[in-house]
């Protein structure tokens, strides 16, 4: 039987080892960074055994193959940022914590055929002022999460967005993995060399593997192709709110031939006061110092907005605005918010709320949309 100093030693070889080939100033030992990485918001801490963090996929294949050997558990985090799906918490101690942000690399971006190559460690912020950049021509969607959280990582968690590609696993490609032996997988028609559609059809030839990879252990993704989509004339975001929990239904009712017919093209998404109230700002702790809930009085004055949110609408879906809006007010719905700026050329900002398309574009010509709500935090161009 092997015994606790056994595994201690072969532990501290296998990290030796990851030391030499990933540098020893990427893997930390000490409590602090330890801690630090610990930290989750389910409020169960767990701590790794180290943090290691490698630069590229041959050196997580190097590493997984280590870990392998040593019988080490290895959990891999690509930002750890997306609070909600796990942050940077492993989900037992003593893993080892391998950490992709170091692997931040754009590899491509196709202007012609909308879709960025890109590793775990590129972040919303990241993607989109390379997009504004070199054309501002396209975009990619967004989360709430934050302008610092991984595209792969919210990907990997089977995450989603606001836009029409809010379904963020349905507009990918072509995924680089690293399976548990270090062997190297490309799925789709990746493993075929010089193949020039494997960030275009995601399916190859055969069983689609990619969804296997989505939520589980089976392997570390270390670089995939995601679609983008043409910058829009205008977005504008839409908050309604129904006074209980009750009468969410029969707003899904109306929502749905929205969705079916194509009006609502974005995700739709429904939340709680606490998931409005965390949307636009950190805890209150100040309020309640003592840790105990936040008092109803409290919530509906912080909340002061909505549960439903049918999401963005994309300037063609502007012109539907007259079907869907009687629609969801007589569920009992009530409108709180249109709040989204558009911003022309000019930078001179005007209100967007009852407009439709063409009369946007009459005014403004040229004009793009941004989301003013989330101006302070926003991820999208």
């Amino acid at each position: 039987m092997t015994n606790l100093s056994d595994l201690r030693a072969g532990a501290d070889l296998a990290l030796a080892a990851m030391a030499d080939l990933v540098g020893h100033e990427h893997v930390l030992r000490d409590d602090a960074t330890r801690e630090r990485y610990a930290r989750s918001t389910a409020g169960r801490p767990m701590r790794p055994l180290a943090v290691v963090r490698p630069a590229d996929a041959g050196q997580v294949a190097g590493v997984v193959r280590l870990a392998a050997q040593h019988g080490l558990a290895v959990y891999p985090i690509s930002t750890g940022k997306n609070w909600g799906y796990g942050d940077a918490c492993a989900v037992g101690a003593g893993q080892v914590l391998l950490d992709l942000s170091r692997m931040n690399r754009i590899h491509h971006v196709d202007t012609e055929l909308a879709y960025a190559v890109i590793e775990p460690g590129v972040t919303q912020r990241q993607l989109s002022s390379y997009l504004r950049e070199h054309g501002d021509l396209l975009w990619a969607d967004c989360t709430g999460a934050g302008p610092d959280t991984s595209y792969i990582g919210n990907i990997m968690e089977r995450g989603f967005g606001h836009s029409p590609h809010g379904n963020r696993l349905q507009h990918v490609a072509g995924m680089q993995i690293v399976m548990a032996d270090g062997e190297l997988l490309e799925t789709g028609f990746g493993h075929y060399h010089g193949a020039k559609t494997t960030h275009l059809f995601p399916y190859g030839v055969g069983p689609f593997l990619d969804g296997l990879f989505t939520q589980s252990n089976l392997g570390v993704v270390t670089r995939l192709g995601i679609w983008l989509m043409p910058k829009a004339a205008c977005v504008n975001h839409f908050l309604y709110s129904v006074p209980e929990h009750a009468d969410i239904a029969a707003v899904v009712d109306a929502l749905r031939p929205l969705r079916l017919d194509g009006t609502l093209r974005s995700i739709v998404h429904i939340g709680n006061d606490m998931r409005v109230i965390s949307g636009g700002m950190v805890f209150p702790r100040a309020q309640v110092p003592q840790g105990s809930r936040l008092p109803e009085a409290a919530r509906a004055a912080l909340c002061a907005g909505g549960d439903i949110a049918p999401g963005p609408c994309p300037a063609r879906s502007m012109d539907r605005m007259p079907r869907w809006r009687p629609r969801v007010r007589r569920c009992g719905a009530r409108y709180a918010a249109c709040r989204d700026g558009c911003v022309s050329s000019a930078s001179a900002a005007c209100a967007l709320a009852p407009w439709s398309a063409a009369a946007w574009a009459k005014a403004a010509p040229g004009a793009a949309c941004v989301p003013a709500w989330r101006s302070a935090n926003r991820c999208s161009p």
